[in-house]
C-alpha cells in the first residue's frame, strides 16, 4: 500500500509539474507556426479584432484563457467526470498558485479576447523562433506585467517610450507595452513597434471574422497567401500523391484498377480547390453537453470550384429525424439533383453500366431532401423527396443492377441480382424486390490469413451481412423508399416507422445534441453511434483473432449501452465550403463505460 501511495503521488507531482511548465509556455510563448491570413474584405473596425495590424500574416484566438478554462472543465465534468476532477484540481490550482514563481493570468479578461500572430508568413526552411505578437485583452494591464514577470526581470526591465522590454529567465527577451486595452507582447522590437504604429486593423471576410471571434480556441488561414508563397512545396506535394497512387495502382489486380482511376481524378480538383481558396477558418467551441469543431473555407468568386458549387444553397434536412431509432449509422443530404450532377462523372467512373439509369434518377430528383439509416446485422431505410415517384424508383432499381453489374473489382455479389418487379404492397405502394447472394467464401478468402482466421472471417461477414441481402424499392407522393430488409415483414415494419416518425431518432437525447450544436441548414449531414460500432469491431476480431487477442469478457457488450453519436455536417455554396464536427459529453461518458471499464480491476 506505501508503494503505491508513493506511486500515486510521485505520478500527480509529475502531471502537475508537466501541466504547469505547459501553462507557462502557453502564457509567455507569443507566437507558433501558423498559416496567413485573408485580409481581402472588410472587417468589423469596432471589434477587439481591429486591434490586429491589416495585413497579419497568422491570427491565432482565444476567447479568455480563464473563461475557456472554465468551459472547458464543464465538458470534461460530464464527459469524464472521475477524470476530471484530477483535471480540474491541477488547473485550478496553477491558476490560483501561478506557474514557476508567475502568474501569467493576472488582470487578463476572463472571456478575452486573446490574439498571437504572425506578422509575416515564414520563409520555407527559415530557422529560428519567427517573430511574433500577442495582444491580451487585459483589465488590470500592471496586474499583469506583476504576475508575468518575476521580482527581478521587473527591476532590470528596459523602458523605452511605450515599450518595456523584460529580459526572462529563458534568456530571451520580451517587449510589452500597453496598448488600446491590450497587454501587447512581442519577442521582436521592431515587429512590436509597427504593430502599435498601424492605423488599420486586419480586415476578414465577415461571416468569417464572426466565427473566429465566437470560437472559443480559432486559427485564421490565408490559403491564396499559402499557395503562393509555398508553390514549390505544393507542387512538390502533388507530384509526390500522383507518384505515390501511380505505384499503388501498379500492386492492385487489373479488374480493380478501373475503380482506382476514380481516385487519381479526384487529385486534380482537390488542388484546383486548393489554388481557388482564399480563406480558412478552423474553429472549437467548448458547451457543457459537446465540443464543436469548425472549418470555414472561404473560396474566390468566379473560380472553377465556386463556380462548380453554384445552385446547392444548405438548407434544413427534413427527413433524417423521422428515421427509425436504434440504427448505426445515419446521413442526409439537401439539394439532391445538384448534387447528383455534380458528382455524376465520378460516379459514371465506378459504375458506367448504371450511368443511364443515374442520369435518369437526376430527371426526377428534385432538390428537396433525402436520408438514410443503417444497421448491422444489415438492415436500413433510405427516403428520398422528389419530384416524379415512380420514374425515380425505376431510376434506382436499374441504378442497383448497373452497379453490380459493373468491372468495379471483386464485388461480394454471387451472378447477377435477382429483380421481382411488384413483389409487394406497404402501407399501400407498390414494391420491387431485389435479391443479392452474398459470396461469403470470397470475403473470407483473404490472402495471407492462416485457415482458422480465414473461417473467422467468413463467420463474422455472415453475422454482418447475412447470406443474401434483400433490397425493397418503391415510392408515391414525392417520396421514395429504399429498404434493406431480410423480408417483406421486416421491410413493412421499418416502412411504417420512417412514415409516421413514431419511434424516431429524433425523439431521442442523442440527435437532440446532435441537432443543437450543429447548423441547422446542411448540405450533408451524418451521425454514427460509436459504442455500436466499436462493438461491431470488437466482436469481428474476436471471430477472426480467436484467442489470440487478450480481449475482455464484456468487451463488445452493447445490449443495455446508451444509443449516442457523434456527428458531423458540410455546408457547400458557390462562396463557401464548410465543415462542423460535433462530439457530446454524453457519448465520450458511454464510450468510457463500454470500452474502457471493462479493461479496469
Amino acid at each position: 500500500m506505501k508503494r503505491l501511495s508513493h506511486t500515486l503521488r510521485t505520478a500527480k507531482t509529475k502531471a502537475s509539474r508537466a501541466m504547469r511548465r505547459g501553462f507557462l509556455a502557453f502564457s509567455l510563448a507569443t507566437g507558433a507556426f501558423a498559416l496567413p491570413v485573408w485580409a481581402v474584405a472588410p472587417g468589423d473596425s469596432g471589434s477587439d479584432l481591429a486591434v490586429v495590424p491589416a495585413g497579419t500574416a497568422v491570427v491565432i484566438h482565444l476567447k479568455g484563457l480563464v473563461g475557456t478554462k472554465d468551459r472547458l472543465l464543464a465538458y470534461l465534468e460530464k464527459a469524464v467526470p472521475d477524470q476530471a476532477a484530477i483535471a480540474k484540481t491541477f488547473i485550478e490550482q496553477a491558476f490560483e498558485d501561478g506557474i514557476d514563481g508567475r502568474k501569467p493570468f493576472s488582470g487578463l479578461a476572463k472571456n478575452g479576447p486573446i490574439f498571437i500572430t504572425l506578422p509575416e508568413l515564414p520563409k520555407p526552411g527559415a530557422d529560428g523562433d519567427p517573430k511574433s505578437v500577442a495582444f491580451l485583452k487585459a483589465d488590470n494591464f500592471n496586474a499583469f506585467i506583476e504576475g508575468a514577470f518575476k521580482d527581478d526581470e521587473r527591476k532590470g526591465a528596459k523602458k523605452e517610450g511605450e515599450i518595456t522590454a523584460y529580459e526572462v529567465d529563458s534568456g530571451k527577451t520580451l517587449y510589452v507595452a500597453n496598448h488600446k486595452g491590450f497587454a501587447v507582447v512581442s519577442n521582436d522590437r521592431d515587429t512590436l513597434k509597427k504593430a502599435l504604429s498601424a492605423t488599420e486593423g486586419v480586415k476578414l471576410e465577415t461571416s468569417q471574422a464572426a466565427k473566429l471571434l465566437a470560437s472559443d480556441i480559432g486559427f485564421h488561414v490565408g490559403l491564396d497567401r499559402l499557395a503562393k508563397d509555398y508553390a514549390d512545396q505544393v507542387k512538390e506535394g502533388r507530384n509526390r500523391i500522383e507518384d505515390g497512387i501511380k505505384q499503388a495502382e501498379e500492386q492492385i489486380p487489373k479488374e480493380q484498377r478501373e475503380q482506382f482511376a476514380v481516385v487519381k481524378e479526384l487529385v486534380a480538383p482537390a488542388f484546383q480547390a486548393l489554388e481557388d481558396s482564399q480563406g480558412l477558418v478552423g474553429t472549437i467551441e467548448f458547451k457543457p453537453e459537446s465540443i464543436v469543431l469548425g472549418l470555414d473555407n472561404a473560396l474566390r468568386s468566379g473560380s472553377s470550384t465556386s463556380k462548380a458549387l453554384e445552385g446547392l444553397k444548405p438548407t434544413s434536412n427534413k427527413v433524417i429525424g423521422s428515421l427509425p431509432a436504434g440504427q448505426m449509422m445515419y446521413m442526409g443530404s439537401t439539394n439532391n439533383a445538384t448534387l447528383m450532377k455534380a458528382a455524376l462523372p465520378f460516379l459514371k467512373k465506378v459504375a458506367p453500366d448504371g450511368g443511364k439509369a443515374l442520369e435518369a434518377g437526376i430527371a426526377a430528383t428534385g432538390n428537396g431532401s433525402a436520408a438514410s439509416a443503417v444497421g448491422i446485422p444489415l438492415v436500413g431505410v433510405d427516403v428520398r423527396e422528389v419530384e416524379d415517384a415512380a420514374a425515380a424508383v425505376k431510376a434506382a432499381v436499374d441504378a442497383v443492377q448497373g452497379s453490380l453489374s459493373s468491372p468495379v473489382g471483386k464485388t461480394p455479389i454471387k451472378g447477377k441480382p435477382k429483380v421481382t418487379a411488384d413483389a409487394a404492397t406497404l402501407s399501400g405502394m407498390k414494391f420491387s424486390k431485389i435479391e443479392m447472394e452474398i459470396d461469403l467464401e470470397s470475403l473470407g478468402n483473404q490472402e495471407g490469413l492462416p485457415d482458422e482466421m480465414k473461417a473467422g472471417m467468413t463467420k463474422a461477414m455472415k453475422q454482418l451481412l447475412g447470406e443474401k441481402i434483400t433490397v425493397w424499392i418503391g415510392g408515391a407522393n414525392g417520396k421514395v423508399f429504399q429498404i434493406t430488409a431480410p423480408d417483406e415483414a421486416k421491410a413493412g415494419d421499418l416502412l411504417t416507422k420512417a412514415m409516421a416518425g413514431t419511434g424516431s431518432v429524433g425523439s431521442t437525447d442523442g440527435f437532440k445534441v446532435i441537432a443543437s450544436s450543429l447548423p441547422n441548414d446542411a448540405t450533408l449531414v451524418f451521425m454514427v453511434d460509436p459504442v455500436k460500432y466499436g462493438a461491431l469491431i470488437v466482436n469481428v476480431l474476436k471471430d477472426v483473432a480467436g484467442g489470440a487477442l487478450p480481449i475482455p469478457e464484456g468487451l463488445g457488450n452493447v445490449k443495455n449501452a446508451k444509443s449516442v453519436f457523434f456527428g458531423g455536417s458540410i455546408s457547400l455554396e458557390a462562396g463557401h465550403a464548410s465543415a462542423n464536427f460535433s462530439l457530446p459529453a454524453a457519448t465520450i461518458n458511454e464510450m468510457v463505460n463500454v470500452f474502457a471499464k471493462p479493461f479496469l480491476p
